[in-house]
């Protein structure tokens, strides 16, 4: 890229610092939502014995908020800076997260929509500073091209964060349940004798699945919390340009 005469993404962008920081960022929005994405209907179906589509009814609660979110984090921007509007919304998103990690064994409908809601919100108050610091970082020229690689690097948060997540979270899974193999009834045992060890090995696999999204939501806190600082680099908002205008950034 660096010798293409016309690249597809000019690699000066990442020595303006809003644009790396607005890269760095939408990476961990990407890897923090996919885990909302995927273990919220999981932890739906698994622990609390609801069916696919309401554990999909239950995910809505955050996703609908998202473009609530992004409204209010464009009206946001434009009075204080992107770096704030962010660093809010990342605030946020850790909170709800660490707050899903400590759900009880059944939570009320009201816990879980506050949770999810707040989550929603955070997520979507980033949408706007972190497009606006882009498009401000690399002028009205290459605007379509920074939006689309801060999109990019979204993707690419979603798909590494699954990946791994989904990794470190088979092997944790099976470090949780090492000490209880699966009950095998044999001639001697009893009726009640199975059934007692079949309670306690689904109880063992309650308690792993419990810890693991636990761990799974911790995680994603934490990188939402680690995002403040990439967000803290974002800079001002148009408005509050020296220059007045946001698409003329210096070279």
């Amino acid at each position: 890229e660096r010798q293409c005469p016309s690249p597809l993404i000019s690699l000066s962008f990442f020595r303006r610092r809003a644009f790396a920081a607005a890269v760095l960022a939408n990476l961990a929005v990407g890897a923090a939502l996919i885990v909302g994405m995927v273990e919220i209907p999981l932890y739906a179906y698994s622990l609390l014995g609801m069916s696919e589509i309401q554990g999909g009814l239950l995910l809505m609660r955050l996703t609908v908020m998202i473009p609530v979110g992004a409204l209010i984090g464009g009206w946001l921007a434009d009075r204080v800076t992107y770096a704030l509007t962010a660093t809010i919304g990342f605030l946020m998103t850790g909170a709800a997260y660490a707050l899903i990690a400590h759900w009880p064994a059944a939570p009320g409908e009201m816990l879980m929509t506050r949770d999810l809601v707040l989550a929603g919100l955070g997520f979507g108050l980033v949408i706007a500073p972190i497009s606006a610091a882009v498009i401000r970082s690399v002028g009205n020229r290459f605007a379509a091209t920074g939006s689309a690689f801060v999109t990019v690097s979204r993707m690419v948060g979603m798909t590494v964060g699954l990946s791994a997540l989904s990794s470190w979270g088979l092997r944790r899974f099976n470090a949780l349940i090492a000490t209880s193999p699966l009950p095998l009834r044999t001639a001697e045992m009893t009726d009640a004798e199975y059934a007692a060890q079949n309670a306690a090995y689904q109880d063992t696999i309650t308690s792993a699945l419990r810890t693991l999204y636990a761990d799974y939501f911790l995680v994603a806190a934490g990188i939402a919390v680690l995002a403040i600082m990439a967000a803290a680099f974002l800079g001002r908002s148009g408005r509050q340009s020296h220059t007045g205008h946001p698409f003329l950034p210096p070279l």
